[in-house]
């Protein structure tokens, strides 16, 4: 039996970067997994690729209608805690810092270099070890975890 057989999981953002990595362990593992996210020719793509473990839909962060504020998570995620604890449903957050996705590429080497002298580690994350974190989270090695907000910064929220 794989570690996360009959489960279910949402991965908001998960087209690409640290979600699609997410994602992509998830599916290796046994899980079911929606990829939510706005960029729906790379969702879609991910989807045909991890195949009937996968399903893709539209998910946008940033409407009021659809997930709520990244800040609001953090108080959703302990109210969710405190509601659900009863059924045995954890719910947790993960608050990644500088992680080398495609949504950084942006930067300048300069730029890239100084963000990455204001992380006590002196380097970007990857996205291979926000997925690692998010396996443990919805493990059964994490079954006491819930209402958490975990940072993975290299240090730099400390």
């Amino acid at each position: 039996m794989a570690r996360f057989d009959n489960k279910v999981v949402l991965v908001s953002g998960g087209a690409r970067g640290q979600g699609a990595a997410e994602a992509r362990l998830l599916v290796a593992q046994g899980a079911k997994v929606v990829i939510g996210d706005v960029l729906d020719n790379q969702g879609q793509a991910l989807a045909v690729e991890l195949g009937p473990a996968a399903s893709f839909v539209r998910h946008d962060v940033t409407s009021e209608a659809d997930a709520a504020t990244k800040w609001a998570l953090r108080g959703m995620t302990k109210s969710a805690a405190i509601d659900l604890g009863g059924r045995k449903i954890r719910v947790n957050s993960v608050h990644p810092g500088p992680i080398d996705t495609d949504m950084i590429a942006f930067r300048t080497p300069e730029q890239r270099e100084a963000r990455m002298k204001q992380v006590p580690m002196h380097r970007y994350g990857r996205p291979e070890e926000v997925a690692q974190l998010v396996a443990f989270l919805l493990s059964d090695e994490s079954n006491y975890i819930t209402g958490a907000e975990i940072a993975i910064d290299g240090a730099s929220s400390a």
